[in-house]
């Protein structure tokens, strides 16, 4: 038979994964964008241009935002299944609040995620294949 809290522990933790899995995206979506900037700044400069930074930037930002908004419904999901009495994660959950508002009204940031942000990350992904194929159609061979 099964606990009670048992599913409800499990889609915690496949959001937890979700949420882990797109900042590993994010961090090959950067380095990448890294790799690019190295050889923009190495004289290179015909390879990519501007708009193509700014895009990797872009890209980058949402899928963080993204994965750190799924991370946190995920951990207060669980939070409720992983103690036994409720005023453990009441306080939990108040203390990380409390924090929150201290990092947003001490620190300027723009927050946004709306449909439209996914759909960027969406076509942003498909523009970075197809963009660096056509770049190195163009580059002649040496």
């Amino acid at each position: 038979m099964l606990d009670d809290h048992h599913v409800g522990f499990d889609v915690g933790m496949l959001l937890s994964f979700f949420a882990m899995s797109m900042h590993f995206g994010n961090i090959i979506v950067a380095g990448r964008g890294s790799a690019l900037t190295s050889q923009y700044s190495a004289g290179d400069e015909d390879a990519y241009d501007l708009a193509y930074f700014r895009l990797y930037l872009g890209l980058c930002e949402q899928l963080q935002l993204i994965a750190t908004m799924l991370f946190i419904v995920a951990m207060v999901q669980l939070t409720f299944f992983m103690f036994r009495e409720i005023e453990y994660p009441l306080i939990l959950l108040g203390v990380s609040l409390f924090a929150g508002l201290v990092v947003s009204w001490s620190v300027y940031w723009r927050v946004s995620i709306t449909l439209r942000n996914l759909k960027f990350v969406v076509t942003s992904f498909r523009n970075l294949r197809f963009k660096s194929v056509a770049q190195l159609r163009r580059r002649p061979e040496s």
